[in-house]
């Protein structure tokens, strides 16, 4: 609460300021002395109803999904570690289609997201990398 006071104690400093600037005729100077005492009484308003510790809590929070993300990260960096090195999606040739089906397939977000961010075609990106992991896998490549 010493911070409240200490607020208040500046808004009123520069209140007083800014009259003694206007009885000396510097009336811009006591505009922004005013604006100045405006601001740190709407300051102190605001962190009337500041919960600290809710705050504390949310940072908290927020700290651990970086570390959830950030383990999530090093599993797909594992992941792709049984994916021979050279091997590039450039370096396939897509065979004609026989045919399509539709299917209901389930991608993780992060996975859906980095491929549509390529644009369009992401289906067909996704259908390749599986038929090269595929390939790989049948030339025991993987």
């Amino acid at each position: 609460m010493g911070c409240k006071s200490n607020e208040l104690s500046l808004a009123e400093e520069a209140e007083a300021s800014a009259l003694r600037l206007a009885s000396r005729g510097e009336m811009e100077l006591a505009e922004g002395q005013l604006m100045l005492g405006r601001i740190m009484r709407d300051l102190d308003r605001e962190l009337r109803g500041v919960d600290l510790d809710a705050a504390e809590r949310r940072l908290r929070n927020r700290r651990e999904r970086e570390s959830i993300l950030r383990a999530k990260d090093e599993a797909r960096r594992e992941q792709l570690k049984v994916i021979p090195r050279g091997w590039r999606l450039t370096d396939i040739e897509a065979p004609v289609a026989p045919g399509k089906t539709r299917v209901t397939l389930r991608l993780d977000d992060d996975v859906l997201r980095w491929f549509r961010k390529m644009g369009p075609g992401y289906q067909t990106r996704i259908n390749t990398v599986l038929r090269a992991y595929w390939q790989a896998k049948a030339d025991g490549a993987i």
